[in-house]
């Protein structure tokens, strides 16, 4: 390995740790803000809690098609459609 391949690696190395630390403090901000937002503060508990959310999401539009339905049948039984 010669002077120059060094230079490229120490290069190398020093941008690694500055990108390294970057993703650690967005990591921690991502963490933090998942934490105060949704109260979740792993991978595992915001999945879940994604999950979670996703089925609600679900079940509420059930509910909503149900009610439009209802009001539709409703409405042509009032109007005599």
């Amino acid at each position: 390995m010669d002077l120059k391949q060094l230079d490229t690696l120490e290069q190398n190395i020093a941008k690694a740790k500055t990108d390294l630390a970057r993703a650690e403090g967005t990591l921690e901000a991502t963490v933090a803000q998942a934490s105060k937002e949704f109260g979740v503060s792993t991978p595992e508990e915001a999945e879940k809690l994604e999950a979670e959310l996703s089925q609600q999401v679900s079940e509420y539009s059930r509910q909503l098609e149900s009610g439009i339905l209802e009001l539709r049948a409703d409405y042509e039984k009032a109007v005599g459609a």
